[in-house]
């Protein structure tokens, strides 16, 4: 192949050395330089054809440098899917046999349906980025039905490789049905697989794994669909599932009626023993046996205690606590057994001994932080883990890891997760985080952007301010306001400089510009902080330009005060629904005001805790198995997702004197609790 310009010989050279380090020998890659020289005339001009190859080359080199998956440490224990081998299509030939054939062929149809093998064999031996090389140069225009259905699957483990699993869901639709060979048939399943499971469509991920199972009859794959349905959102099951397939049908009955058995407080039980005889020739049979005999799913928790303070510093939150308690226990279906206990006049030890000699099933606190780090303390210490399920009403510092514990708290810090969902969600790309320098103003920025998008389209910047008085500085730094200000002074000298003093005073007319690159802003700080805060963003943004929306927690909203004053209007916060909605169990806030008279917003977010600690209290343990299951309570939707409760909540913007709803997290408010 003659190279006529010393760019196309230099890039050429380049690409050899390159080639030689993803283990091409030089007959490989002169073949598929001369290959190119044909391609060449088909598809590209010849001056573009450097610039292609340099491209695709460079595709696969960042591929290695930053794409490929970070090696793992080996853990003893291994999952159904990591039990379960990778298929593999048994060739006794290499990817060097087959661009040796390649370079046999005379006909450009066999010498690339011999390249789309070669790339195939690479990746079987994991050595993506050579195959990945191979792989960009072949013309699927030459290749016949058969060759071309394998470049799909090619191009669809090799799109597995780089992370882009919307491609390999385009490249594998229907291809499973096209290919004859069992272990291809597989490969495509299990991609499919792959795909859906890392783009969180959990139900189509188990649909992929079933179609697997009817090629791989003697694998049992119960456990691995299980854990996949397992982490769907509960509203679908709510709403109702619909799929062709009889095994995958089957799989949905099973999480429809768990769900509903949830919501409703029923035995779990009997609807596992129902579902095995509505379903008896189902291949989930056997693992729904062995559900019968795990109490995760099946106990009926109604032997409770309730720690709480109700005498000391924190009796007045203990007992707001124990009158959401007593209040959802009023509309409690299932019988219980309840008993609250002061952990002011008691001791750990010998709240541990009544709780083991009153053979307490369920125990929900302690509330408040010292109670709870000694409490948590004195079980951590025992030989053997308590026999009770607990759901702990705050955070410990160090949390034990017995699966039969949940811990629920209505943190500030918490509320950061929700709101990087919400942004992300309102396809803001860019957010300023402006905080106290504290350490829970950086908690809020670390938590913040542990959820934010990791993708490179995506940025999240956080600046501190360490008193009040830092704050003006804080928002022209983080608008980049002090730099345009630094122009306009600079301007101003020049022209004092070079403008005569005869022609008179000359008035320079400017607008500062704030930077336009910020789509948000979630301020972390206290009501006072972002009242605060809130003018000097207003001022310090370009009247011209776009003006990013403030969000922040529930930490702004405060007693009715705040609601009085402008200097919040606009900014959109977090909170429980309850304290939003009016309408939201108003029955149990009407008997609160009978009782006690107007409460406190800080009385009813507590007041909210207690009536949800006692809804999802009782059913803690299958929660904790299923981590898609949410329950919609009055602090928000409610999962628990390795141990701990997370909220989902609604949002409202601060309008004048008034809160204006802005987002709910689920429409039907009747049946949230």
């Amino acid at each position: 192949m003659a190279l006529s310009t010393a760019s196309e010989v230099a890039t050429m050279k380049v690409l050899y050395e390159f080639t030689t380090r993803l283990r091409l020998s030089a007959a490989h890659w002169q073949f598929i330089v001369r290959l190119l020289q044909v391609t060449e005339t088909f598809i590209v001009p010849k001056k573009i054809l450097p610039c292609l190859i340099f491209c695709s080359f460079a595709t696969v080199w960042l591929a290695g440098c930053a794409s490929a998956p970070a090696p793992q440490q080996p853990s003893t224990e291994q999952s159904p899917e990591q039990q379960r081998e990778r298929p593999v299509v048994i060739d006794e030939l290499s990817a060097a046999d087959y661009l040796a054939r390649a370079e046999r062929e005379t006909l450009p149809a066999q010498q690339h349906a011999m390249l789309v093998r070669a790339a195939g064999r690479y990746f079987d031996n994991e050595e993506f980025q050579a195959g990945g090389v191979v792989l960009s140069f072949i013309n699927s225009g030459y290749l016949a039905s058969a060759p071309a259905q394998q470049h799909r699957l090619q191009q669809a483990r090799f799109a597995a490789y780089m992370g882009d699993w919307q491609r390999v869901i385009e490249l594998t639709n229907g291809l499973d049905q096209q290919l004859t060979q069992r272990e291809q048939r597989l490969q495509t399943l299990d991609l499919r697989h792959q795909a859906f499971k890392n783009q969180a469509d959990y139900v189509a991920a188990a649909a992929a794994l079933v179609a697997y199972g009817r090629y791989a009859p003697d694998l049992n794959l119960s456990t691995e669909v299980w854990q996949l349905l397992a982490q769907v959102p509960a509203e679908q099951w709510r709403q109702g599932v619909s799929h062709n397939d009889s095994i995958m049908r089957g799989w949905i009955q099973l999480f429809e009626r768990l769900t509903q058995a949830l919501d409703e407080n029923r035995s779990r039980a009997q609807v596992l023993s129902s579902w095995q005889r509505a379903f008896p020739q189902h291949p989930g049979v056997e693992f729904v046996t062995e559900l019968l005999e795990r109490p995760e799913i099946t106990a009926q928790l109604q032997n409770v205690a309730v720690l709480l303070p109700l005498n000391g510093q924190f009796a007045d939150a203990g007992r707001s606590v124990r009158n959401g308690i007593l209040a959802r226990l009023t509309q409690q279906e299932q019988p219980l057994q309840v008993q609250f206990i002061d952990t002011t006049q008691i001791s750990v030890e010998e709240l541990y001994q009544q709780l083991i000699d009153s053979q307490i099933e369920l125990v929900i606190g302690p509330l408040d932080r010292n109670t709870l780090e000694a409490f948590n303390n004195f079980q951590r210490q025992q030989e053997e883990a308590a026999p009770w399920a607990q759901l702990w009403l705050n955070n410990p510092e160090n949390k034990n890891d017995n699966d039969r514990h949940a811990f629920f708290a209505l943190d500030t810090v918490a509320e950061s997760v929700a709101a990087a969902e919400l942004l992300e969600q309102m396809n803001y790309q860019h957010v300023l985080v402006l905080g106290p320098d504290t350490n829970r103003g950086h908690n809020v920025a670390e938590t913040f952007q542990r959820y934010w998008p990791e993708q490179t389209d995506y940025s999240m910047r956080a600046r501190f301010y360490a008193a009040s008085t830092d704050i003006p500085d804080a928002v022209q730094q983080s608008l980049l306001v002090d730099r345009s200000q630094a122009r306009i002074d600079m301007i101003e000298r020049l022209v004092q400089q070079h403008v005569p003093a005869t022609r008179g005073t000359t008035e320079l007319h400017y607008e500062i510009r704030s930077r336009q690159d910020i789509d948000a802003i979630y301020a972390s700080g206290d009501a006072q902080q972002v009242r605060l805060l809130k003018p000097y963003l207003d001022v310090n943004m370009s009247a011209f330009g776009r003006r990013a929306p403030v969000y922040a927690s529930s930490a702004v909203h405060q007693e009715q005060l705040s609601r009085g004053e402008n200097d919040l209007d606009g900014v959109i916060f977090s909170d429980a629904p309850w304290l939003l909605s009016a309408s939201l169990a108003a029955d149990v806030r009407q008997q609160f005001e009978q009782q006690v008279g107007r409460l406190s917003l800080s009385q009813q977010r507590l007041i909210a805790m207690g009536y949800d600690a006692m809804a999802i209290g009782p059913k803690v343990l299958a929660m904790n198995y299923l981590p898609g299951y949410t329950h919609n309570g009055l602090t928000g939707q409610l999962r628990i997702d390795a141990q701990k409760v997370e909220r989902r909540l609604d949002w409202a913007k601060f309008e004048g004197h008034e809160l204006k709803l802005e987002r709910t997290i689920y429409d039907n408010q009747a049946s949230r609790h």
